[in-house]
């Protein structure tokens, strides 16, 4: 049976009086004992108001100012609020911070493990309330290094990390303070997936730590892919670092035409991805372009060994210029180990197509660490398939060389360079002495 008419109409006159009462209760509360300490405002407010109105929460609210005076009260004032609106993880994260604090003033021979577990549990919460919050993770991130701890660090920082790859650097640039190991910090930090061991080689070639990297390439799964970006960041800071023993290793799996001591990939038959791998520098100035072509010469140098029937078909690599920049060019370029000394042979084949300036590249070899240098000048503006040749001598084992395109600025008329030039077979051969 349904309510009488009479009774349905107490219920919002029954509403209406609870609404006027709490409103009433509001008012007086906040106009009571307004000069009283904000703990003492909060106990008697709790008996006119027990389920927290507007006061009460202000009266808690100025205790958790007055946290560094007094912990103690503020803890207390916080657990009232938590009590009545537990899905507040900002107040969650400073009552963490306050057992700390109170942590550290209890610290004795033992210290305090039950205020430990509690800080713990108070982040934990902090983070269940809000789990998908990027800046309450991030809060809890600093708050945890706020702390010192290095194993809450690094906890904290996995938790932050999970889902975003992309802050790999950021997450162990921050870890890289209280974790000193690479692996351990590679350990503690990065949540499951490859992506993170990726990003993680990227950050250890854009901050020059070669033990990061190694401890990366450890952790990655082998054998990589050719194109792979991260064995691409190995091998680049493996050679900047002049560890030659690792990239000769790689290079004569990537390339079946490699051999030590000669110039990696300059067949150019294989994919601009795997040439990186090799050591090749691709990064162009505006203004410039380079690719691969199809293109090769059609004459073939006697003197020379012919490559392995397992090398790629060969190909030229194209550098397009738009005619719109006053190019200062040091790339494309390649830098590789020569394990033993002696006299040595750069040689290769290039084209030109209607370059537009008296500026032109010229192809330069150089022997570092004060080591000799060579010059090759490009014959024309325009001209079909041609040969070019240098000799240079290596006198120290483990030799760094470097092999790079270089135009200089100028101010001519004719400044902005315009055309394309290629570059095909590409070597750098030991120059074996006759028999008598």
């Amino acid at each position: 049976m349904g309510a009488s008419p009479q009774r349905a109409g107490w219920l919002p006159a029954l509403f209406l009086l609870a609404a006027l009462w709490v409103a009433w209760s509001e008012f007086v509360a906040l106009r009571m004992d307004t000069d009283a300490e904000p703990f003492e405002r909060l106990e008697r407010l709790a008996t006119i108001q027990p389920w927290g109105g507007l006061a009460a929460r202000e009266a808690a609210r100025q205790l958790e100012h007055r946290w560094r005076i007094a912990p103690e009260l503020a803890e207390q004032g916080l657990q009232w609020q938590l009590a009545r609106y537990p899905l507040d993880p900002w107040r969650w994260l400073l009552m963490a911070r306050i057992q700390r604090s109170l942590e550290l003033a209890a610290a004795g021979p033992d210290g305090a493990p039950e205020r430990v577990a509690r800080t713990s549990i108070d982040l934990a919460t902090a983070r269940s309330v809000q789990p998908m919050s990027r800046e309450m993770q991030w809060q809890a991130v600093n708050l945890a290094q706020v702390f010192a701890d290095a194993d809450l660090i690094a906890h904290q920082l996995r938790l932050w990390l999970d889902g975003q790859p992309h802050m790999t650097d950021r997450a162990l640039f921050l870890a890289a303070r209280w974790i000193e190991d690479p692996g351990q910090r590679l350990d503690q930090v990065l949540p499951e997936g490859e992506d993170y061991l990726v990003r993680a080689m990227r950050f250890a070639r854009s901050s020059r730590q070669p033990a990061l990297a190694a401890a990366v390439w450890a952790r990655l799964p082998q054998p990589r892919p050719a194109e792979d970006p991260a064995l691409a960041d190995y091998v680049h800071i493996s050679l900047a670092h002049d560890d030659p023993a690792v990239t000769i290793a790689l290079w004569t799996d990537l390339d079946p035409a490699y051999a030590p001591g000669r110039l990696p990939g300059g067949h150019f038959g294989l994919s601009l991805a795997t040439l990186d791998a090799l050591g090749w520098d691709f990064r162009m100035p505006r203004g410039a372009a380079v690719g691969l072509d199809q293109a090769t010469p059609d004459g073939q140098d006697p003197n020379r060994v012919p490559l392995p029937a397992s090398t790629p078909p060969a190909g030229s690599l194209r550098l397009d210029f738009a005619g719109t920049e006053n190019i200062n060019l040091v790339r494309p370029r390649v830098r590789f180990p020569v394990p033993e000394p002696g006299r040595y042979r750069i040689s290769g084949w290039w084209r030109a197509d209607a370059l537009t300036t008296r500026s032109l590249p010229a192809l330069v070899l150089r022997v570092e660490d004060g080591g000799p240098q060579r010059r090759i000048e490009l014959p024309g503006q325009d001209f079909s398939w041609a040969p070019f040749a240098a000799e240079v001598e290596v006198e120290q084992a483990d030799a760094m060389v470097l092999v790079h395109l270089h135009r200089r600025r100028t101010n001519a008329f004719d400044r902005d360079i315009a055309g394309a030039l290629w570059l095909a077979d590409l070597r750098f051969e030991p120059i074996r002495e006759a028999p008598q």
